[in-house]
């Protein structure tokens, strides 16, 4: 017997991506779904677009709010939750037909407290290929998992592409009013199970726009990745196989940042002495080769780096 779980999708002047999300969840194969639309304060059509799909399909329950950020949404979605499980998608991005079932399936066949499946990059003008890959699966504790997201493995940190229980989410909240949000929350969450599935079928297609965060130029707020990963860290420091990860992570976050377009030059001074002073670190770990690469190329010289980033993005299509 089918059980009840809860789609939250946040939703914020995305009315040209909207309805193609909002389809992809209605054609799912597992069908009983409560189908959260969290509207923070859309002044497009957005709004509108929800109501009107709410009128055709009952299972669409639509939640207008004062806007007050992703994190808010997330959480008003969770307060009016009725599932026993919980997946996070966000409005631009959408989702394969059997996403619920293979999350679902893997995460009950596996006494699980997560289901995890893996993420699509979809690039500007690129085309998605609808075919089913070989598919397979990996039971984790915690610390593997941990240790696999340190790391930036395969495991992204991201609160979509996953089946939650509820019950997670008790005494954990995303992070009102700060991006990042997903790396102020997952770990806690993480910390909490026993066991985590994870699958390599490719289930979410996560867009990737010139006005996207990850795409945009700094802000003050991107300070918020720094403090984020650093909260991480320091709480995750309780587990000592988990140090060296932990030192890349802390190294890594920096390269992300230094690698946002318009930077000031007192914030790539900072974050360029952080990298050279804990360079020893990352150069010991098990980070990959592209992390070590970066790391050497900003200890020798910032400019030098940016000369190599930019290359790299334009081989491998990403937009800077």
């Amino acid at each position: 017997m089918e059980e009840l779980i809860s789609v939250i999708v946040p939703v914020y002047n995305v009315e040209d991506y909207l309805q193609r999300c909002i389809d992809s969840i209605l054609c799912q194969t597992y069908k009983k779904l409560e189908i959260i639309l969290v509207d923070d304060g859309s002044t497009d059509n957005s709004g509108k677009i929800c109501d009107d799909n709410a009128k055709i399909d009952s299972r669409i329950f639509v939640i207008h709010k004062v806007n007050g950020g992703l994190s808010d949404a997330r959480n008003a979605g969770i307060k009016n939750s009725n599932g026993k499980y919980i997946s996070f998608i966000d409005s631009d991005d959408y989702i394969r037909e059997d996403y619920i079932q293979y999350l679902y399936s893997n995460l009950k066949e596996n006494d699980a407290d997560v289901s995890i499946g893996d993420i699509q990059l979809v690039f500007p003008n690129s085309k998605i290929e609808n075919k089913k890959e070989k598919n397979s699966l990996v039971v984790l504790n915690k610390i593997d998992l941990l240790k696999n997201m340190l790391y930036g493995g395969a495991y992204y940190i991201s609160a979509c592409s996953k089946l939650y229980k509820k019950s997670l989410f008790d005494d954990i909240l995303f992070p009102f009013g700060k991006i990042h949000e997903d790396v102020w929350t997952l770990y806690k969450i993480y910390d909490n199970c026993e066991k985590i599935v994870c699958g390599s079928a490719k289930i979410y297609n996560y867009i990737i726009r010139d006005n996207s965060i990850t795409n945009s130029s700094f802000s003050n707020k991107d300070n918020d990745l720094i403090t984020a990963t650093d909260a991480m860290c320091d709480y995750l420091k309780k587990y000592n196989e988990l140090d060296l990860a932990i030192d890349r992570r802390r190294v890594y976050s920096r390269i992300s940042l230094l690698c946002k377009k318009d930077v000031p030059k007192d914030v790539i001074s900072t974050n360029v002495e952080f990298i050279r002073n804990n360079k020893c670190k990352l150069l010991k770990s098990d980070a990959s080769i592209r992390d070590k690469i970066a790391t050497i190329l900003i200890s020798v010289n910032i400019n030098f780096f940016y000369g190599v980033w930019g290359i790299y993005c334009k081989l491998t299509n990403r937009i800077r």
